[in-house]
Order: C-alpha cells, then structure tokens, then sequence
C-alpha cells in the first residue's frame, strides 16, 4: 500500500473515530461521473482524455467516495456535519484523493423528495501539471490542495435505499462534477 493511501485511509478513520460516539450516523457511498468546465482557461481539450465533447468541457470522471452523515435517521430534517473521503480521475486521468468535512442542510417534501445544501472545505491529492508556453508538460508534481466545497443535492428512495443527485462546485470558478449519492 502506498503510504500516501494509508495516509488517507487513518485520516478518515480518525475522523470517524472521533465524531462517531456523538450521533447516531448514516453511511453513504457516492459514484462519481461527470464534470463540466465552464472556460478551458486552464486546459485546452487535448490535455483532456476522457473528453465527452469536441471542446473538452464534459469529462467524464469515474471515482468512488464514502461518507458519514452525523444525523439520526437519512430523512432527519436540519443541519448536521457530513465526512467524506475517496479518490477519483481528474480531467488529465491522473487519479485525485480527497477529504471533506462539510455541514449538510436537509430538507424533505412531503412526496418523498428531500434536497440538501452542504458547505465546507476539502482537502486533495492531486497532480499538477505545469505547460510552457506551446502547451507542453514541463513539470508534473503531486500537491495537497485545500479547497471550499459547495454541494447541492435532490434525492428520493430508489429501491428502499435514499439516492441523491449531487452538483458539487469544489472550485467555483472552473466548473461542477455530477455525482450520485447512495445510502448503505
């Protein structure tokens, strides 16, 4: 195992370690999919592998996650602290690890279709890839990265299990990534 992997593996189960004892929680899984660059303004479309379109916004993202909501039952309304840890391809398939402690904000309609706004911070593993002026890699170098994270979600029972459908904006100003949410 690499030591960076075990790094992250004692890191989430710390986390849990430490905030498990204080709520009743739900585990969740999510499955990472696509992403969505609003400008190319850091990559052009070739630097881009796994490109949906011609011009390299939609990128498609495979990854997994696991999470730990602190609240009582999955369709408690309010606000309750989330924790989050996974690994999933970056735009330039290089493989990207993270951690996130969020609060999650749930709201549920009486059809059954709750949503949830969640904010934090997470914390990554990534490559960082550096060009020349011709667009050509100069440097390639493995970074942690502290970034805010804003997530909005809709979900419903699907199969008696709660699935939501996130919208996740971990930087802002360069795009969203579509993922699912499944409880365990």
């Amino acid at each position: 195992m690499k030591m960076n992997t075990f790094f992250w593996v004692i890191l989430f189960y710390l986390g849990l370690a430490i905030a498990t004892p204080c709520y009743a929680g739900n585990f969740e899984w999510d499955l990472f999919g696509i992403s969505h660059q609003f400008s190319n303004m850091f990559l052009i479309p070739d630097q881009k592998p796994r490109k949906l379109d011609s011009g390299g916004h939609t990128v498609w993202n495979p990854g997994l996650g696991i999470g730990y909501d602190y609240r009582p039952s999955v369709n408690t309304e309010g606000t309750f602290p989330l924790f989050k840890a996974g690994f999933f391809q970056s735009n330039q398939d290089s493989t990207v690890s993270y951690i996130a402690i969020a609060q999650r904000w749930r709201f549920c309609a009486s059809s059954g279709v709750y949503g949830d706004i969640s904010w934090g911070i997470s914390v990554m593993l990534r490559q960082v890839y550096y060009y020349d002026e011709n667009d050509h890699l100069v440097e390639q170098v493995q970074r942690i990265v502290p970034l805010p994270l804003l997530n909005l979600g809709i979900g419903t029972r699907v199969l008696d299990k709660y699935t939501q459908l996130n919208f996740t904006a971990v930087n802002p100003l360069s795009g969203m990534l579509l993922f699912m949410t499944r409880e365990l």
